[in-house]
């Protein structure tokens, strides 16, 4: 991520360039389709990058997404703050083409954002005419199908966006040619590094870029069939910043914030970012800090906080999972379980055949009747002997030890 700094006073682009790092350098030459030969020193790479996009600055318009545009207009007209734009994860966006700084304010002691001082002229009247145009040309559509079915999917590819064609025809009502396709998707071609030999690459949700965490076929479970999404599904978690998650345990987190959220943060925050918790396999193994949206007063508040943000996180459509949420895969699996015949195996060891259990129906039978389960003997059972790789293993299970716990 480009770094985040703040001064006071104007800067160049060539001086916000100059606070990228080779790597984003880079990054930022291949989105705006410059090659470099060789291996040029970062000095070289500034003055040629800011030398382009101040002579050519349709060729950043033409390169940014419909909400970088949108949000390149509110710093301009002094509509976005610092504090929307880290939470929203759009100061990212906005860092990745090292268009704008924060300065701070003496009088206030609070931070602005303000754009580079020699493009605010050209982006004041170039932004609004392609908000406009894409608007009206159907273009936002197409961005919206492509983020949608990566912010489902973690990531996708044309192969996946081409199936949705036939649904953008309907909305648009025309019959898109190649061409013109190429023209909608252009922004999502480039970050797929379409028209560069041997650099394709699938489209990443802007998510787990802001992030700082990714996710490709190496972390899907192949094994699982896609869920298929109906389109206006798909353009929902299209919208940026907030994509629109929809269901009855949205609903029901929504009614938790009311009665416990935080002053200073918003439901949709919370929505996104315990969403986003969920995709990223680092933070879904720990049960998440609520603490950052929720405020409590007692144990019960908590608790029934708790019950509908793991309803949530169990029902939204999870990348590893290929859009399938975690419920959705449980129901599955016992499905065909139940299907095939087949049903949960419990062992019963000679631990439970000393408390009196000699089978897994009398458990059943003692939870139906209400009986109190049975204490463990003051009694240790230790081997007598090793136990032999071909002995039935101790554990009761009926297997050879060499199978079992031996191995």
């Amino acid at each position: 991520m480009a770094t985040n700094f703040t001064f006071t006073g104007e800067f160049s682009l060539e001086e916000l360039l100059d606070f990228k790092t080779i790597p984003e350098l880079k990054e930022l030459a291949f989105d705006l389709g410059v090659r470099f030969k060789g291996s040029p020193k970062k000095q070289g790479i500034v003055k040629t990058m800011a030398k382009i996009m101040l002579e050519d600055p349709k060729l950043v318009v033409k390169n940014m997404f419909y909400y970088e545009l949108k949000a390149c207009l509110d710093v301009i007209e002094g509509r976005m703050t610092l504090d929307y734009a880290e939470k929203s994860g759009l100061l990212f966006e906005l860092n990745r083409f090292g268009l704008i700084y924060s300065t701070e304010q003496k009088s206030t002691g609070h931070c602005d954002l303000r754009f580079c001082k020699e493009l605010t002229d050209d982006f004041s009247k170039l932004v609004p005419a392609e908000v406009e145009r894409r608007e009206k040309n159907g273009a936002l559509l197409a961005e919206k199908v492509a983020i949608g079915c990566a912010n489902l999917y973690g990531y996708t590819d044309m192969y996946y966006i081409s199936k949705l064609i036939p649904d953008m025809d309907k909305r648009l009502d025309c019959t898109l040619s190649d061409d013109t396709l190429t023209e909608l998707f252009y922004p999502v071609l480039r970050a797929m590094r379409y028209s560069i030999p041997k650099k394709d690459r699938p489209f990443l949700s802007p998510f787990s870029v802001f992030n700082g965490f990714e996710i490709d076929e190496y972390h899907i479970d192949i094994h699982v069939e896609p869920k298929i999404f109906d389109f206006d599904t798909i353009v929902c978690y299209g919208e940026m910043p907030y994509p629109k998650i929809k269901g009855k345990a949205v609903e029901k987190m929504r009614e938790a914030f009311k009665k416990y959220g935080k002053s200073d943060e918003t439901s949709e925050d919370a929505l996104r970012d315990l969403w986003i918790d969920k995709q990223d396999e680092t933070k879904n193994l720990h049960v998440p800090d609520i603490n950052r949206f929720f405020q409590f007063h007692d144990i019960s508040q908590i608790q029934d906080c708790m019950d509908a943000v793991m309803d949530f996180l169990n029902s939204i459509p999870y990348w590893r999972l290929r859009g399938n949420s975690s419920e959705e895969i449980g129901k599955k699996e016992l499905e065909n379980m139940h299907r095939g015949g087949q049903k949960p195996k419990i062992s019963i060891g000679p631990n439970m055949r000393a408390m009196g259990i000699e089978s897994f129906e009398q458990l059943q039978e003692m939870a139906r009747n209400g009986q109190d389960f049975p204490s463990f003997p003051e009694q240790t059972f230790a081997l007598s002997k090793k136990v032999g790789r071909n002995d039935p293993c101790p554990c009761g299970s009926g297997k050879k030890y060499k199978h079992c716990c031996g191995r």
